[in-house]
C-alpha cells in the first residue's frame, strides 16, 4: 500500500476574473483622457488606462529595463518621435498593466472593467489582441471634427514639442487608421460624437453605455 503524503503548500491567491476590456479610440482631441477619467469616477469597477501616460510612467520608473521585448532607449525614441509601437511590444505591456490592475482588484467586489484608452491605434494590434484577450466588450470611437480637436490639443498642450504641426500630422495619421480599426470590430465598435461641450459629450456618452456597464457589473456612484 502507497503510503499517503501531506503538504504544507497553501492554498492559491484569490484572483478576480478575467476583466472586461473596452478599447477607446479616437484622434488627439477627441476627449479620450478626460470622458474616460468621468468613467472611471462615476462608475464601481471601473478601471481608467491611458496607454500613452502608461508607456511615459514606465521610462520614469524604469529607465534601464526591456518593455514588451524593447529596450527602454528604443522605447523612449520611438515615444519622442510619436512613432507607433510593434503590436507585439505593444500588446506585451498592456497585458502587464492589465494584469497589475487585476492584482490590485482582487477580493474586491465584482469584475474589473478596464478603458483601455489609445489602443488600438492600427489595425495590425486588432487580431493580435483577439488572440491575447479575445473581444472586446466594446470598442468605443470617439469621432471629433478637425477644427474642435486642434483646438482643445492647443489649449491642453503638455510641452513645447506639442505643435499645431504635430497635431495635425497626427491627427491624419489617426483617422484612417481609426477608421480600419471600426471597420475590423464591426457590430463591436460603437460612435461617440464628441464634438460638443464636455457636458454635453457626457450625457451623449452615459445614454450609450449605461446599459452594457450595467451589464458587466458596474454600478453608479452616488455622488
Amino acid at each position: 500500500m502507497e503510503a499517503s503524503t501531506q503538504t504544507n503548500e497553501s492554498p492559491p491567491n484569490k484572483q478576480t476574473p478575467k476583466p472586461s476590456l473596452i478599447y477607446v479610440i479616437g484622434a488627439p482631441g477627441a476627449g479620450k483622457g478626460t470622458l474616460c477619467t468621468l468613467l472611471a469616477k462615476h462608475f464601481t469597477n471601473i478601471h481608467h488606462l491611458s496607454v500613452g501616460d502608461h508607456l511615459r510612467s514606465l521610462l520614469e520608473l524604469n529607465a534601464q529595463q526591456t518593455f514588451g521585448g524593447l529596450p527602454a532607449e528604443e522605447l523612449g525614441k520611438l515615444l519622442q518621435l510619436r512613432s507607433l509601437l510593434p503590436p507585439a511590444t505593444i500588446i506585451s505591456i498592456i497585458d502587464d498593466a492589465v494584469n497589475n490592475i487585476r492584482k490590485a482588484a482582487a477580493g474586491g467586489s465584482g469584475v474589473p472593467i478596464i478603458l483601455v484608452d489609445g489602443f488600438p491605434r492600427c489595425p495590425e494590434s486588432a487580431p493580435l489582441a483577439q488572440l491575447k484577450w479575445g473581444a472586446p466588450s466594446k470598442v468605443l470611437y470617439f469621432d471629433c471634427p478637425r477644427a474642435v480637436a486642434e483646438a482643445r490639443f492647443s489649449e491642453r498642450r503638455r510641452s513645447e514639442d506639442d505643435s499645431v504641426e504635430v497635431f495635425r500630422q497626427r491627427y491624419d495619421e489617426f483617422e484612417p487608421l481609426n477608421g480600419h480599426v471600426v471597420e475590423f470590430y464591426g457590430d463591436k465598435a460603437m460612435r461617440i460624437g464628441t464634438e460638443t461641450s464636455t457636458e454635453m459629450t457626457w450625457e451623449i456618452l452615459m445614454a450609450a453605455v449605461r446599459g452594457l456597464l450595467g451589464e458587466l457589473g458596474a454600478s453608479e456612484s452616488e455622488t
